[in-house]
């Protein structure tokens, strides 16, 4: 059984969400966004080409449901705010 929420991180190429595995078989999930953060802090030191990839963090509410929590460049990380509905 799964539990809610969880975090995984992706990397954004070509329009496609490629999730990263951290060594494990079928990804990584991970409890807390800090747990998340600090794996995709660790890659970078190990491998350095991925700060010049785009990456997300994925917070998963239900099985079918997620929103992307942070967008991650190399040293620059951007939080993303709730959606704003637009008034039409």
């Amino acid at each position: 059984m799964t539990n809610y929420p969880y975090y995984i991180a992706v990397r954004y190429s070509a329009g496609q969400l490629i999730k990263y595995r951290f060594g494990v078989a079928n990804g990584k999930k991970f409890k807390t966004w800090a747990d998340c953060a600090s794996a995709i802090r660790k890659m970078y030191e190990r491998i350095p080409r991925t700060k010049e990839e785009q990456i997300l963090i994925l917070e998963y509410t239900n099985q079918y449901e997620s929103k992307i929590i942070d967008v991650c460049m190399g040293d620059d990380w951007r939080s993303v705010g709730a959606p704003v509905k637009l008034d039409d």
